[in-house]
């Protein structure tokens, strides 16, 4: 059938496709497809109009949302190159729309910090009751609001217990929180004050009752009622000590009151009046309809009855009375009404659920009926029901059943017709397809309306009904099967007319046109017998049409020779224009132009450029005429551009500065001077002799110019000096600054030979300013001696301060005044005859000094020889022993120590300890009669003696509340680091931690954890459900605890999305799974680093070089340039011209696997690990503090490391690193604390080609790119050339993910897009010049995006989305699925040493694939979170036979 509809539609159009018809029917057909764009977008801006429009909580979701509809506005806007659209009465174009989703991404990410802040905050509250919190949980609550505050601008929303608040409003609620804190705080000091003095009344009543030897009922009852609420309220310690005249004293604990209450209980039968009173109040309560649940209560209060009731008592309930018989009974009688009522509400909520239903078909409206007349058996004469939410009797549920039998039968009658019609319309649609299948010339037209009708008759038919068509009996599969061999076809005829249509636009075809033609006829598939017309010539048959193919491909070669050289001419006409008033490089440019047109022609070849016909020689002689013309005029240009500068330096030439600049323009001038060249300065004409004399003479001027200015600047010093009066010199240090102006002035004279000067209208000679110098030098000496006297004065001034004590009693000691008397005689040397000193305002010269020093000495010897302290007390002079100064001494200073203690606020065990240590140095120090101050009270030595012992009782407690304190901390943090995952180990850990609490606890302790109290029993009871726990929780299972309910449930412990999941909750998660290899290591990658650093912590400076003119270096000619000293780069590795090819990273063994990794939507957490492939255990971390790496490779030759990081919220890029690394010692480190940015966008991988050069791609601009080595060496940005980019001709790279280059030639890439539009694993030429040079071929085609790719020794392999991984044969050109469902999200792929490694992201892991292996399943290596991408480091070796079979592989893949 096939081969009769392709003949048909040959014959249709080889006979009736005119050229006009087809030249009419293009722009119909791009019509449609804008119309479809236009559609599409417009569609896509409703629905971000919608999603920005809704009146959700503000949440980070919904702000994520909100940019992800836009961002698939903004790709659909590339897409079909739509400048800008209209969202909300706002017109965008792509640049705006584009900053307008990176504001929402950023917000996303400030609101997610804000929502995690406010979780913190609302969990704090979650500890306890809700509705009553503690004063405790308040304050933690406002404190938490504040973190939360902190993270908000003015215009942010945090959204706390459903509400939304603004920042004003928080900071409000913040502050009713602390004032709800105060007040409760307040409340519970009340409180707790309210219960001790309930707690003494009912003691006191309770001592009194029980001290009594005659008590009523009534008391009896009330004593009762006391315990009871004694119990309840008092705390465990409580003692009630009765006062017994004729026994010893008796003391009655809680537990012992517990038995007495018991006991009186009984005694009194006040259970039983209890049980009474609640059986009374249950029944008499019922309503005439009960529900199960008032059964259920009422069951359980006459049970509870029973339970109470004593052997031959009653019960009276209503008026009558009941004994345990009939109680029994009556039970008996509830239990029936039960069953009875939960079996009719059974039978109602069936019902019910069927009417959710709003449109029942009469199947349905059948089983109504039948639940209808359930509930009516089930109900008595006075029972009612709610149906539908109305309530019903039963003859209301009987009148109901026999409606809604009558509208099932009116819905049978209905569906039977509908059925009829539907069958009818089947049957004309069989009749209409077999009518079109009758004919043998059916239409293009025709045969898709054909299409339509099949596919609606299809969609018509049940599974397994038949339909006759043209006489054959046919299922909905066989028909199916009609419909992809008409849609073959019809797609086949599509191609010819399109194929036929490409020359035939009335335009001259153009190589490109051919070309278009070529790619079309080569996606026919000729039978022998059938034929096409192109271009009014037939082709017949596979054969005819490979031939046309060939003699196509040579006019096209033809054409594009033509079409270049035509392309050259053009390019030179348009700089021909204006030639008499180009300039140098105007001229160059056309010559170089004209040299492109002249390497195109043949030797006897004549071209016409603006009308003027050239010859191959004369072209060539006109190009020569160019560039001599341009070097004169170049130089020419350069001789102006030179006399200006020298102009513009001379201004009007009235410095020595305008002078100097003008030589030195001079010089550069002459520089550039030939022989015979004039130049014309300011007017008049020069040659290189009359520049040197200029050069000669100005220099003369200059210098003579520079003496002037220098002996007027001198003078002018010297005259403000002379204009300051000398009182005004007040220290050395002027007078110096004065005297070096005057030598400044000599100096100057003495070099220009000026005898007198004219200073301030005075002649001045030389020797007169050598007298003021001289004069000068005496005030200086002056000055000078006098700042050393009263530098000594004031360091007695200073020395004598430390007599003083804090009352202002002066002591001092033979040794201190002995330091004194030794700056005296210091002062006293320096002394001169007629100076003067002051000192603490007492004059001292060099006659009265003498005497006090003498005074002073004779002090110190009678103080030394006599043991003395001399004392002064209001100026009187007395003095005391030097024991008793040592004592005092001492004591002051333990009573300081004690009381620095003592003022602190909140003294620890550590603090007490050392008090009782400083106050028993104190009682060793005191005398019996002596007296201390301590925090202002007086102590004489007995009651110092008490206070020691005091203080270490009060030590000893702190200590032990202090380890009560920290094992409880250990507990809690425990508790709140667990996440919503709990794991065996975990419950261990706690277990223990608690039982190590449980250990140092004594009666009576009371400790708060997680803002509960706990005593000693509280916690054996929570020691006893941990460990029940943990003896249920099964092996490879994990307690999984809902955040938002709380309820606990035992899960399978598996990870499935690793990037989402907690370091602690994937660890967990991990090590609990079933068949954990304790031996694999396990590494959490979710800690985030606020900037990019080393392992240690250790920040990187960022780096980034920006080229000051062109640099583009081509692939293999490399040049040497000199590299910014903040690199610190290896002169070793400096690029090389003509550099030689060195190792594939392909190749080799491999030393260490390279992965990134990093959680969605965290920025900060990015990593980059080296993992040792024969020793994983020694991985290490190599980069912290990355965005979003999603692609790493390493240039084995240079040793540089480069890191593909989409950045996030943020723009990315690619950053450069230097690595120091050694595969003997399984080192792999950073060789420098900075890392250079080399481009910035969104890359998804990268990798290196032998000679260094750089290829990647980047997913948003849909392109690869290439860097040379040379600028990568230089650590130049953003300097690459793009290779590949959609555009009208090249369509097949959409979001290129995973790249590889083979032998630095080709370039392998896959798609993260629908592959069957654009090719899954495509390949394409590294080497050519422009962009789009060469075409990229496609070489599988997947529905599944794909993710990473790794070019093995016989395969290429790629990941894609659904979790399989795929293998494309380089020799055979096939694809095999090497493993399916098997990862959960593959992601990056590396290839080394005959194995293919694979990370995947679900997971959390890394596997091996053995390339050999056929069938055998992955081999798991390492377990890391989020990880990404990988890259093998391989170090070559001596077996490089694979590298061999992959060329022999690639070089007839494509021939």
């Amino acid at each position: 059938m096939v081969k009769r509809y392709l003949f048909v539609l040959v014959l249709l159009l080889s006979s009736s496709y005119a050229q006009d018809e087809l030249t009419d029917s293009d722009p119909v057909d791009d019509s449609v497809e804008s119309t479809d764009s236009v559609v599409s977008l417009d569609s896509l801006v409703a629905e971000a109009e919608a999603e920005l429009s809704d009146d959700e909580l503000v949440s980070s979701t919904d702000i994520l949302e909100d940019a992800n509809a836009l961002a698939n506005v903004l790709n659909e806007m590339q897409e079909t190159e739509t400048e800008t659209v209209i969202i909300l009465d706002t017109e965008y174009n792509q640049e705006s729309l584009a900053s307008y989703i990176e504001e929402l991404e950023i917000q996303s990410q400030e609101q997610e910090d804000i929502e995690n802040a406010v979780a913190d905050a609302e969990d704090i509250l979650d500890d306890g009751d809700d509705l009553d919190p503690t004063s405790l949980q308040l304050y933690d609550y406002a404190e938490s609001l504040q973190i939360v505050l902190d993270l908000m601008d003015e215009d942010d929303v945090a959204v706390i217990s459903g509400e939304e608040y603004t920042y004003t409003e928080l900071q409000e609620l913040i502050n009713e929180t602390l004032e709800d804190a105060e007040e409760t705080e307040d409340e519970e000091e009340a409180e707790e004050e309210a219960l001790e003095a309930l707690t003494d009344d009912l003691v006191e009543e309770i001592i009194v009752a029980l001290e009594s030897d005659d008590l009523t009922d009534e008391e009896a009852v009330e004593l009762e009622n006391d315990i009871e609420e004694l119990l309840i309220i008092a705390d465990e310690d409580v003692v009630i000590e009765l006062d017994n005249d004729e026994t010893e004293d008796e003391e009655l604990t809680l537990d012992d009151l517990s038995s007495l209450e018991e006991d009186l209980e009984e005694e009194l039968n006040i259970d039983e009046d209890e049980a009474e009173e609640n059986l009374d109040a249950e029944l008499s309560d019922s309503e005439e309809s009960e529900s199960s649940e008032d059964l259920e209560e009422d069951l359980e209060a006459v049970e509870d009855a029973i339970e109470a009731l004593d052997d031959d008592s009653t019960i009276t309930i209503d008026g009558e009375d009941y004994d345990e018989e009939e109680l029994e009974s009556l039970a008996d009688e509830i239990e029936l009404d039960l069953e009875s009522q939960t079996e009719l509400e059974e039978s109602v909520e069936e019902v019910n659920e069927i009417l959710e239903d709003d449109d029942l078909s009469s199947e349905e409206l059948d089983d109504l009926v039948e639940a209808l007349d359930e509930v009516v058996d089930n109900m008595e004469e006075d029972d009612t029901v709610v149906i539908d939410d109305e309530i019903l009797t039963v003859d209301e549920v009987e009148e109901l059943a026999e409606e809604t039998l009558e509208d099932a039968e009116e819905a049978e009658e209905l569906e039977v017709i509908a059925a009829e019609e539907a069958e009818a319309l089947e049957e004309e649609l069989a009749i209409v397809a077999s009518e079109s299948l009758e004919s043998d010339d059916l239409t293009l037209d025709e045969e898709e309306e054909l299409l339509d009708v099949l596919e609606e008759l299809v969609a018509s038919l049940e599974e397994d009904e038949e339909v006759i068509i043209d006489g054959d009996e046919l299922t909905t599969e066989e028909l199916e099967e009609e419909i992809e061999d008409l849609e073959e076809d019809i797609a086949e005829a599509e191609e010819i007319i399109e194929a036929e249509s490409v020359i035939e636009d009335g335009e001259e075809a153009t190589a490109e046109d051919y070309e278009d033609l070529i790619d079309e006829l080569e996606d026919l598939d000729l039978d022998d017998d059938e034929s096409i017309v192109i271009d009014g010539e037939e082709i017949e048959g596979e054969d005819e049409l490979e031939e046309y193919i060939e003699d196509l491909e040579e006019l096209v070669e033809d054409i594009e020779d033509v079409e270049a050289l035509e392309e050259e001419i053009s390019e030179a006409e348009a700089l021909m224009v204006d030639l008499e008033t180009a300039d140098s490089v105007q001229l160059f440019e056309l010559a170089e132009e004209l040299m492109d047109v002249l390497d195109l022609m043949d030797e006897d070849e004549t071209v016409q450029i603006n009308d003027v016909g050239y010859s191959y020689d004369a072209l060539e002689d006109y190009i020569d005429d160019l560039y001599e013309e341009s070097e004169v005029l170049q130089h020419e240009e350069a001789l102006d551009e030179a006399v200006e500068e020298a102009i513009i330096a001379l201004g009007d030439g009235t410095t020595s500065e305008q002078l100097i600049a003008y030589v030195t323009e001079l010089e550069e001038l002459l520089d550039i001077m030939e022989e015979d060249d004039i130049v014309i300065i300011n007017d008049i004409e020069y040659n290189e002799d009359d520049i040197e004399d200029e050069i000669d003479d100005v220099s003369e001027q200059a210098q003579e110019l520079k003496d002037i200015e220098d002996l007027e600047a001198a003078i002018e010093a010297v005259e403000d000096n002379q204009d300051i009066e000398d009182e005004e010199l007040d220290t050395s240090t002027e007078v110096q600054e004065v005297i070096d102006d005057y030598e400044i002035l000599i100096e100057v004279m003495e070099d220009t030979d000026e005898l007198v000067v004219d200073i301030n209208d005075e002649e001045t000679t030389i020797d007169d300013l050598e007298d003021d110098v001289e004069d000068l030098n005496v005030v200086l000496t002056d000055l000078a001696s006098q700042e050393e006297l009263d530098s000594l004065a004031e360091e007695i001034e200073v020395y004598v301060l430390q007599y003083v004590s804090e009352d202002g009693t002066v002591y001092i000691s033979a040794e201190q005044l002995a330091g004194e008397l030794a700056l005296w005689k210091e002062l006293q040397e320096a002394l001169d005859e007629g100076e003067v000193v002051f000192v603490n305002g007492f004059e001292y010269t060099i006659d009265n000094i003498d005497d006090f020093i003498a005074v002073v000495e004779d002090t110190v010897i009678y103080l030394d020889e006599n043991d003395l302290i001399q004392v002064v007390i209001d100026g009187v002079i007395s003095y005391m022993p030097e024991d008793d100064y040592d004592h005092m001494v001492a004591v002051d200073k333990a009573v300081d120590t004690a009381n620095e203690i003592l003022d602190q606020d909140e003294l620890t065990s550590d603090d007490l300890y050392e008090l009782a240590d400083v106050l028993e140095i104190l009682l060793d120090l005191i005398y019996d009669d002596e007296i201390v101050v301590l925090d202002g009270v007086e102590y004489n030595y007995e009651e110092l003696d008490i206070l020691i012992d005091e203080v270490k009782s009060e030590a000893l407690n702190a200590d032990h509340q202090e380890d009560i304190d920290e094992l409880a901390a250990e507990v809690e943090e425990l508790i709140q680091n667990n996440d919503e995952w709990t794991t065996q180990a975990e419950l261990t850990a706690l277990i223990t931690a608690w039982e190590d609490l449980l250990s140092i606890m004594e009666t009576g302790d009371i400790v708060i954890v997680d803002y509960k109290e706990y005593d000693i029993e509280s916690i054996q009871n929570e020691i006893s459900e941990l460990i029940a726990q943990n003896q249920e929780l099964e092996s490879g299972k994990v307690l999984y605890t809902d955040p938002e309910t709380g309820e606990v449930e035992e899960t399978q412990a598996q990870v499935t999305q690793s990037s989402t999941l907690t370091s602690q909750a994937y660890h967990d998660l991990i090590t609990s799974s079933a068949g954990y290899n304790e031996n694999i290591p396990v590494v959490s990658t979710a800690t985030k680093s606020d900037f990019i650093a080393t392992k240690s912590g250790v920040p990187l400076s960022k780096i980034i070089i920006t080229p000051e003119s062109d640099t583009t270096a081509t692939t293999f000619l490399q040049t040497t340039q000199d590299a910014d000293e903040s690199l610190d780069r290896d002169e070793d590795e400096a690029p090389e011209e003509d550099a030689d090819p060195e190792e594939e990273y392909q190749e080799g063994e491999t030393v260490f696997i390279l992965a990134t990794t990093f959680i969605t939507g965290d920025l900060g957490t990015g990593k980059v690990y080296m993992i040792p492939e024969d020793d994983p255990e020694n991985y290490s971390e190599v980069i912290i503090g990355l965005d979003e790496p999603v692609g790493v490779c390493f240039d084995v030759n240079h040793n540089f490391l480069y890191v593909a990081d989409q950045g996030g919220l943020t723009e990315g890029g690619i950053y450069q690193y230097q690595i120091d690394w050694s595969p003997e010692d399984e080192t792999f480190t950073l060789d420098n604390e900075v890392y250079v940015q080399i481009y910035s966008g969104t890359p998804g991988d990268c990798k290196v080609d032998a000679y260094g050069n750089l290829y990647f791609t980047d997913v948003i601009s849909n392109s690869i790119h290439k860097s040379t080595y040379a600028d990568l060496y230089s650590g130049f940005i953003n300097t690459y050339t793009v290779l590949y980019q959609p555009d009208d001709e090249t369509i097949e790279i959409n979001r290129p993910s995973g790249i590889e280059v083979y032998e630095s030639e080709d370039l392998y890439f896959v798609n993260n897009a629908d592959g069957t539009l654009y090719g899954t694993l495509n390949k394409a030429e590294a080497e050519i010049e422009e962009t789009n040079e060469e075409n990229i071929n496609i070489l599988t085609e997947e529905s599944i995006p794909a993710w990473g790719l790794a070019l093995g020794e016989k395969h290429a392999y790629y990941s894609l989305d659904n979790g399989n991984i795929n293998a494309y044969h380089l020799d055979d050109r096939t694809t095999e699925t090497v493993s399916s469902e098997f990862f959960i999200a593959p992601r990056g792929l590396c290839y080394g040493d005959g194995d293919v490694y694979v990370t995947d992201n679900g997971l959390g892991a890394i596997y091996k694939l053995d390339e050999e292996g056929e069938d055998s399943e992955p081999e798991l290596m390492f377990f890391i979170q989020a990880v990404t991408s990988c890259f093998c480091v391989n170090v070559e070796d001596s077996d490089g036979a694979w590298i061999v079979s992959v060329a022999f592989s690639v070089v007839f893949l494509f021939n």
